[in-house]
């Protein structure tokens, strides 16, 4: 009922002339940078996307066919990018990456305001105040639209799977309150909150919302609950013996 439709791209040669290599992540193609190490997302391969991609973050290099050909060529027979310096992307670039995210999601901005906007403006800060050995490193900063959208997504993934696991451990009962709504293309949703005990003191917490795609009606809301719960909590029975 609600498996993704998005366009699954692969990979094809030709990207090398915008200077990426092949990357692969969970189990599909993407794009890596070889002078940044950034990984594009799958559906960013697109020469439109990688062109801007090196005209916005690289426009001081250039390297012919023949370079970039051997460059390749040296990767595929070593195997790692390390070996020629290009190091995956560090801990505190993803903590970064991560922080900007939930500050976006928080004041419910458009996912492109990091790379159009903050990123930018982080640039020209740091260069001014720091020099550009510094505003090089803030541009290793990942915060294209999707990566964004990843972030914030996998945010709200280990934030529900947190809740998950405290109505589990709650040694009582836990209540269910469902509430439909009409967001502003008209569209139903199902919204979900839960209140269960937790160090001994009640808990209320936003379970989730989802597209309620065909009707409104109980049968449809308690499809589209079993549905949560089996993906979840991956069980048989639908909802936990303990919510109600």
């Amino acid at each position: 009922m609600m498996a993704s439709t998005s366009k699954k791209r692969k990979w094809n040669e030709t990207y090398q002339q915008y200077g990426f290599t092949k990357f692969s992540r969970d189990g599909l193609d993407a794009a890596q940078c070889i002078h940044c190490s950034t990984v594009l997302a799958n559906c960013s391969l697109k020469p439109a996307k990688l062109s801007h991609h090196q005209s916005n973050l690289h426009p001081n290099i250039e390297l012919t066919e023949e370079d970039l050909e051997a460059k390749r060529k040296r990767f595929d027979k070593q195997g790692t990018l390390p070996t020629y310096g290009f190091q995956p992307e560090s801990k505190p670039m993803v903590q970064a990456s991560f922080e900007v995210a939930l500050k976006i999601a928080e004041r419910k901005k458009a996912h492109t305001i990091g790379e159009e906007l903050i990123k930018p403006c982080a640039e020209i800060m740091v260069r001014n105040v720091l020099g550009d050995k510094a505003k090089r490193e803030i541009s290793k900063i990942s915060l294209s639209n999707n990566t964004v959208r990843r972030r914030i997504d996998d945010m709200a993934a280990d934030v529900c799977n947190q809740v998950c696991q405290e109505i589990r451990a709650s040694a009582f009962r836990a209540s269910l309150q469902l509430d439909e709504s009409t967001d502003i293309a008209n569209q139903s949703q199902l919204i979900a909150f839960v209140r269960y005990e937790k160090e001994k003191k009640v808990k209320e917490e936003f379970l989730f919302c989802e597209l309620l795609t065909t009707t409104t009606t109980a049968e449809e809301v308690k499809k589209l609950v079993d549905y949560f719960f089996r993906e979840e909590w991956a069980v048989v029975d639908a909802v936990p013996a303990h919510l109600h």
